[in-house]
């Protein structure tokens, strides 16, 4: 990712990208055999300042020899807002954002009136769109099925927070 950036929490540009594998083995103190894989890739790009596009892909996928167990089942809610039913051993999700200010610099401190106004400050009111796209199933393949996959689109509020307890925290907290 990129440091350069209007506001913390919405870097100016930038990628990243990530993922993991787990094994979970019987030999090493594990009560079965369980392959874990996560993969993801991040970025964003601002059009003009404080108009911030940013994207999301992740890939999940659980295999065993013994069958999966229902509270292990990937669900598809975790990285579709809006998806609730769907759940599998292998889950993917798109997600595309827009975020923008609505209001910059309100600086309301809702403690003033007791003496610690520094103590939480709200600084940004930033608005976003953003469409979600997943599937959850066994296998890739099943993405285009209704059955397995799903969009969603959407619009939100984030309130960004400036918190300081000084000298111990000095920060900003984004809130959607």
């Amino acid at each position: 990712g990129n440091q350069r950036s209007y506001q913390y929490w919405d870097p100016a540009w930038g990628v990243s990208f990530g993922g993991s594998a787990t094994f979970f083995r019987e030999g090493f103190g594990g009560d079965r055999h369980l392959n874990e894989y996560y993969g993801f890739l991040e970025g964003s790009k601002d059009i003009v300042q404080d108009w911030i596009v940013w994207t999301r892909v992740t890939w999940e996928r659980l295999s065993t020899h013994d069958g999966v167990l229902e509270d292990e089942l990937l669900k598809l809610k975790e990285g579709v807002r809006g998806a609730e039913r769907l759940e599998g051993t292998e889950r993917g999700s798109v997600s595309l954002e827009l975020r923008f200010p609505i209001w910059r610099d309100i600086l309301f401190q809702p403690f003033e009136f007791v003496g610690f106004g520094e103590w939480l400050v709200v600084k940004d009111i930033r608005g976003f769109v953003f469409g979600d796209a997943g599937y959850a199933g066994t296998s890739f393949k099943q993405a285009k099925d209704d059955d397995y996959g799903v969009a969603s689109t959407g619009a939100g509020l984030r309130f960004d927070f400036a918190l300081m307890l000084w000298p111990l925290i000095n920060g900003r907290v984004p809130f959607r």
